[in-house]
C-alpha cells in the first residue's frame, strides 16, 4: 500500500517526475501499483512546498503528478474496476479544476506579462496592469492551497491507498484476458491506442485552430506519459528519440496553449481604473501574445514533422 505523508516537510526544490523502472516479467496489476506509486511521490513531494506557496513551482509539478496519475488510470482503464474508477477520477477532476486557474495565472505572468515588462519597462499602464495581475495570481493560489489543505483532498488521498491495492476489474471478460498477458505486450496495445489517437488529431489538424491543437496537445500528453510508464520495458536508445521528439511537439503545442489561455484571462479584465488596465495595456499584451503564437505555429510545424518521421519503438521489446 501507498502510505502518504500527512505531516510531509517541504522540500529543497521542487520534485520533477522520475524514471519508473519495471520488471519485463512483472505482472500487469504489479505495474501499475509501480506507476501509481511514481506519481504518488511526485504529488507528495510538492504538497508541502505548494502549500507554503512560495514558489509557483510547486504547484506546477503537483499539477504535473496528478496529471500522471491520471494517465496512468486512463491507460489501465480497461482492466479498473468501473465504479470505482469513476469514483475516484471525478475527485481528481475536481482537485485538477481547483488548481487550474492558479496555474494559469502563474503562466499569464511569469510568460507573457513579466517578459514584455522587460521591453517595454516605460509603459506605466503596464505596471498598473502587472500589480492587478499579481493580486489575481494570489487570490486563485490561496484557493489551490485551500483544495489540499482541505478534508476533501485528505479523503481523495485515503481513496487512492486502497484503489492501488485492489484496482482490478476480475468480473470482466476483456479485463482477465488483458490482465493475463506479458506486460510487453499489454503496452504495446496501449500505446498503439494512445498513438493513434495522436495521429489522428495530428493528420487532421488546422494549425489555425486553436481547439484542435488543444486535443492534439491532450492526445501528445497522453501518450507522452503512457511512453515514459513503459519505457523501462523496451530499447532505451529507440526510447529516447521517440519520446524526444514527442516531448518537443508537446511542449510546442503547451506554448501555444499558454497563448490561448493567456488571451482568454486577458479578455476576462475589462478596460477601466478600476482593473488597472487601459485599452494602450490591452493592444500591447494583445500584440505580444500574437507574436508569439505566430512563432509556436512556426516551430510546431517543424517538431510535427520531425515526431512523423520516428519509427514506433515499441515494435521490438528489450530482450
Amino acid at each position: 500500500m501507498c502510505k502518504w505523508s500527512f505531516r510531509n516537510k517541504a522540500a529543497v526544490r521542487p520534485l520533477k517526475a522520475t524514471s519508473v523502472e519495471l520488471d519485463r516479467g512483472a505482472s500487469v496489476e504489479a505495474a501499475f501499483a509501480a506507476i501509481c506509486h511514481g506519481c504518488i511521490a511526485q504529488i507528495q513531494a510538492n504538497e508541502a512546498g505548494l502549500l507554503l506557496g512560495r514558489n509557483p513551482e510547486f504547484l506546477h509539478q503537483f499539477r504535473v503528478g496528478l496529471r500522471r496519475l491520471r494517465s496512468a488510470f486512463r491507460t489501465y482503464r480497461p482492466v479498473l474496476a468501473s465504479e470505482s474508477y469513476a469514483a475516484i477520477t471525478a475527485e481528481m477532476s475536481w482537485l485538477a479544476s481547483a488548481l487550474s486557474a492558479a496555474r494559469d495565472w502563474d503562466v499569464f505572468l511569469e510568460e507573457t506579462i513579466v517578459p514584455l515588462g522587460r521591453s517595454e519597462s516605460s509603459m506605466p499602464g503596464l505596471a498598473a496592469f502587472r500589480r492587478r495581475c499579481m493580486a489575481q495570481q494570489r487570490q486563485h493560489a490561496l484557493g489551490a492551497r485551500e483544495a489540499v489543505s482541505s478534508p476533501r483532498y485528505s479523503s481523495l488521498k485515503r481513496r487512492l491507498d486502497r484503489f492501488i491495492t485492489t484496482p482490478l476489474d476480475a468480473d470482466n471478460a476483456t479485463a482477465r484476458r488483458l490482465l493475463a498477458l506479458p506486460l510487453a505486450d499489454f503496452a504495446r496495445l496501449r500505446l498503439i491506442r494512445r498513438e493513434k489517437a495522436v495521429r489522428r488529431f495530428d493528420k487532421n489538424l488546422n494549425t489555425a485552430d486553436a481547439t484542435a491543437r488543444h486535443s492534439l496537445r491532450i492526445a501528445a500528453k497522453k501518450l507522452r506519459y503512457a511512453v515514459e510508464f513503459f519505457q523501462s520495458i523496451f530499447e532505451c536508445k529507440a526510447v529516447r528519440g521517440y519520446t524526444a521528439a514527442l516531448a518537443d511537439m508537446q511542449d510546442s503545442l503547451g506554448k501555444l496553449n499558454d497563448c490561448a489561455t493567456a488571451r482568454r484571462l486577458l479578455e476576462c479584465v475589462p478596460i477601466g481604473r478600476d482593473t488597472g488596465l487601459d485599452a494602450l495595456t490591452r493592444g500591447l499584451v494583445l500584440g505580444w501574445i500574437d507574436a508569439q503564437e505566430q512563432q509556436g505555429l512556426v516551430t510546431l510545424e517543424i517538431d510535427r514533422r520531425r515526431w512523423r518521421s520516428i519509427a514506433h519503438f515499441w515494435v521490438n521489446p528489450a530482450d
